[in-house]
């Protein structure tokens, strides 16, 4: 059974004649690593935000595992799949153990109150992505690279099957992106997740995803990275900037 389903989903923003996305359909199954490529503008996060169930689609339904999301309880939703927009800002004087226990609000009732056993989920979560030298770190003494891991660990501790991510490697270093991506995987190959994440870097996509969605002028195309690769939609969107590929490798063309 397909975690996440879309299906004919239209995308629109306001003021403009053509949908950002439309009839788009595409189904991501447990143990898999999605990526979605595109344009700026060309409407990843406006999907995301969908398939996270947090704004509407103008067209289309999405299903969380054969449920249609519009029938599964706003309470429900946290504990089947998590999601990390770019939007998200700091909150000084926290520690980082602290703001990862926040991945287990959906789980605590109308108190609020952790008991002992979220602990545990939240030590655990600290234990399996290697990050116990952050875990008594302020907030604001992070990194952006660090940072990056804790809100991370924060929707690990949600348990969920799901993950979806907008643009995680924005703003970071080649090291830390590569590491960030090999996380993703892990949590493909090792806790059975489906992982769905934006991203601008090409070469990680290509190179780490299972499937590749790429958008371009509302025209879309989803399959593995050696479909995607040989297609004329990608020609169409790498030739806007010169650029060229060979196997899962991306190069600039010379200048005439």
């Amino acid at each position: 059974m397909s975690s996440i389903e879309a299906q004919h989903i239209d995308i629109t923003y306001p003021g403009r004649e053509r949908n950002l996305i439309r009839a788009l359909s595409f189904s991501a199954s447990s143990n898999e690593l999605i990526a979605v490529v595109g344009a700026n503008g060309s409407g990843k996060s406006s999907l995301l935000r969908v398939l996270a169930g947090l704004q509407d689609p103008n067209g289309g339904v999405v299903k969380w595992n054969g449920v249609q999301l519009a029938d599964i309880p706003g309470t429900t939703r946290p504990k089947l799949a998590a999601n990390l927009f770019s939007s998200y800002q700091r909150v000084a004087g926290m520690i980082a153990r602290d703001l990862i226990a926040f991945g287990r609000q959906p789980y605590t009732g109308i108190f609020g109150k952790l008991k002992s056993s979220d602990w545990q989920v939240v030590d655990q979560t600290i234990s399996q992505l290697g990050i116990s030298s952050l875990a008594n770190a302020m907030v604001e003494n992070l990194s952006d690279g660090e940072y990056r891991k804790v809100m991370f660990a924060r929707m690990w501790a949600q348990e969920a099957d799901t993950m979806i991510l907008d643009e995680p490697m924005a703003h970071l270093d080649m090291p830390t992106s590569v590491a960030f991506v090999r996380q993703l995987a892990t949590a493909v190959e090792q806790y059975q997740k489906t992982v769905i994440f934006s991203t601008h870097d090409m070469p990680l996509a290509f190179n780490f995803a299972h499937q590749i969605l790429v958008i371009d002028g509302g025209d879309h195309l989803y399959g593995t990275p050696e479909m995607v690769i040989k297609s004329d939609l990608m020609h169409r969107f790498l030739d806007k900037s010169g650029i060229e590929f060979e196997g899962r490798s991306f190069n600039y063309k010379p200048d005439p």
